[in-house]
């Protein structure tokens, strides 16, 4: 057995399954990974969330239930379990990566401020009467 490296995995749940499925469902994955001598160190809910994109799976989801896992795992686990994950029918998304998160430090979910510095990006600046006058000198002068 390999020396166990952590891991964070994030999952999308079908938004319409309910509380207590979506308590179970999540519960199911953590036993799953503790039975495959996983370290869970920590569990986050981030509740329904709107999705980028359309996903389809046997339906159209606009929507998902959000859940983040830190854990320690040996390597050779890290693969199964994605493909374990994926085929349950409750799971939308997956997406698994080598982590070096701070486990005591909760994860911070992104905010809609994010999108105002793209926006801002986009804007075209200002011109001022200064600027206007200038311009319209120079064109006098070609």
């Amino acid at each position: 057995m390999r020396e166990p490296r952590q891991y964070e995995v994030m999952f999308i749940i079908k938004p319409d399954l309910g509380a207590e499925r979506t308590n179970d469902s999540i519960n199911q994955v953590v036993e799953y990974m503790e039975s495959n001598g996983c370290q869970v160190k920590r569990v986050e809910r981030w509740g329904i969330r709107r999705l980028a994109y359309e996903i389809k799976k046997g339906q159209k989801f606009r929507e998902g239930y959000y859940v983040i896992i830190i854990f320690d795992c040996d390597p050779q686990f890290a693969e199964p379990f994605k493909r374990w994950l994926m085929l349950r029918d409750e799971v939308l998304r997956v997406l698994l990566v080598r982590s070096e998160a701070d486990p005591t430090k909760p994860i911070k979910p992104p905010t809609v401020e994010v999108l105002d510095v793209y926006e801002e990006e986009l804007t075209p600046p200002q011109t001022t009467a200064s600027s206007q006058a200038s311009s319209q000198q120079s064109e006098k002068e070609g």
